[in-house]
């Protein structure tokens, strides 16, 4: 419910400092909308790998360390796995 009112806020604000023509408006709305629903969904990515790297931090090995960061490929590929799951903790 946070999450969809600062949603809001944040498209409110948008709206209030881009002030688009009603052509514009009908344009950008969709892009923009695709855009933060998609930013959406890799933050709900994010949220659940974070908190399944909490909820077994103290026991992870380095193969589960290597299968969270994967998710985040580029970074497992150019790091350990232990700093890759440090990126994905911060």
């Amino acid at each position: 419910m946070l999450r969809a009112d600062i949603r809001a806020d944040k498209t409110k604000i948008m709206a209030d400092q881009i002030q688009l023509s009603d052509s514009e408006g009908k344009a950008f709305w969709p892009i923009y909308n695709d855009y933060d629903h998609d930013l959406s969904k890799l933050n709900d990515q994010r949220v659940a790998l974070l908190k399944e790297y909490a909820d077994s931090y103290d026991t992870l090995t380095d193969e589960q360390r290597k299968s969270l960061a994967d998710r985040f490929g580029k970074v497992s590929k150019a790091v350990s796995p232990k700093t890759a799951a440090r990126f994905v903790q911060g």
